[in-house]
């Protein structure tokens, strides 16, 4: 394998590929593996190839699971057996749980004795499923045949980088299936009791920490096993990625929310008459040009926060605080090119923080009615409906809305 530089910002990255790529050539991981594997490293960049706190609760619910297994097996393909054959070694030991190669290309007894031969160099004891004679139901693919004293008796099976249609047919014929795979969405994770989506150099180590620790827990193990439930864990995953989707403009200094001033008021003008002309905002916010918004900069009170995409105004909203003690959120506009950022909610969050500042007990808001979507983003931020703003005894096309600080 090539020399990588110690200080290369992605050593371990390229220390991996090269092992896999190595192995490739050596006949013990598949011709795909390569891909396999870039596929679930570009999943760990969006999980910040770090393992999340709500994926360590994942970890635990499959270490009580393999604690309470009455025969649990660790299934292990080329690249599994390749990327982490110490810590997979350590884990069966640990459990104790015995290994079965079971691979999906090139299924011929030369490579499995070649996976089961190096995990042996690396310590393993036993390694089943070099021969094996027994077949899982309803499984077509050379991936069905399994070993008769492991996987065909296992109760618990632990499948680390496998594919979908062998988990579906695990759980099938009546194996609880824990996997490890960094794709939320793929079939594997889906159809498993419980997926740890994480990478695997990192998952067993934690795993088998995690089976220490439950040990001398039986209640905490139970109660692990009783409150399993992989789509809460698919969810909580997805909607961890999406979150931080939505932070990284933010989390790489792309926005920023400042204090408006003179050279931001023809940004803050052309905005506003395009959300008029659009209909998202009324055709009374036609007061907003650049002498009024001008005067509003130099009031006391008065509070205007622009926000910069790379530098570019994207978006503003300002305010006021009022005698009463509530701060009345006159605008909250976000140019249509930047909206689904988060932009919108950013400017919200820090209109909330003057208000708090200022000593205000509520913000207070007028929306159009039709105006569903900015509707759902004060939602989110939990501001309520309060009624219809009227005049002359009429509803108007206002709804009002308001937040307790």
């Amino acid at each position: 394998m090539r020399d990588i530089p110690a200080d290369h910002p992605r050593a371990l990255s390229l220390r991996l590929r090269e092992t896999i790529e190595h192995f490739r050539q050596q006949g013990l991981v598949a011709e795909t593996g390569p891909i396999a594997h870039g596929r679930g490293e570009a999943f760990d960049y969006i999980l910040g190839e770090a393992t999340p706190e709500l994926v360590k609760h994942d970890i635990y619910t499959a270490a009580a699971l393999l604690l309470e297994a009455r025969h649990p097996i660790i299934s292990v393909n080329g690249n599994a057996a390749v990327l982490a054959p110490e810590a997979l070694i350590e884990l069966s030991r640990t459990i104790p749980a015995e290994l079965e190669v079971n691979v999906f290309y090139g299924r011929t007894q030369d490579r499995e004795r070649k996976i089961a031969d190096y995990l042996i160099s690396k310590g393993a004891s036993k390694v089943l499923g070099v021969n094996p004679t027994a077949k899982i139901p309803r499984l077509t693919s050379s991936r069905g045949r399994v070993d008769k004293d492991g996987i065909a008796k296992a109760d618990v099976v632990l499948i680390p980088l496998e594919d979908g249609d062998r988990t579906e047919a695990l759980v099938a014929w009546g194996k609880k299936v824990i996997s490890i795979d960094l794709n939320p969405l793929s079939r594997t994770a889906l159809k498993a009791n419980i997926n740890i989506c994480d990478n695997l150099i990192r998952a067993v180590p934690l795993l088998t920490s995690a089976v220490i620790e439950l040990r001398q827990d039986p209640d905490r193990r139970r109660q692990l096993v009783d409150s399993c439930d992989n789509n809460l864990s698919i969810c909580r995953v997805l909607q961890f990625m999406a979150s931080r989707l939505v932070r990284f403009p933010f989390d790489h200094g792309l926005v920023r929310i400042q204090n408006a001033d003179e050279s931001h008021i023809d940004f803050i003008v052309t905005a506003t008459q395009s959300c008029i002309e659009e209909g998202s905002l009324s055709h009374r916010q036609r007061k907003v040009v650049h002498e009024f918004m001008r005067d509003r900069l130099d009031k006391e009170g008065i509070f205007i926060l622009v926000a910069t995409f790379n530098g570019r105004p994207c978006g503003y909203g300002d305010g006021e605080c009022r005698d009463d003690g509530t701060f009345y959120l006159a605008r909250l506009v976000v140019a249509k090119p930047f909206r689904g950022m988060g932009i919108g909610s950013a400017i919200l969050s820090k209109i909330e923080d003057i208000a708090r500042s200022q000593g205000c007990h509520k913000i207070v808001l007028e929306t159009l009615v039709s105006c569903r979507q900015a509707q759902a983003l004060y939602s989110m931020h939990n501001f309520n409906p309060e009624g219809f703003l009227t005049k002359d005894g009429y509803k108007c096309d206002f709804i009002v809305m308001g937040k307790h600080l």
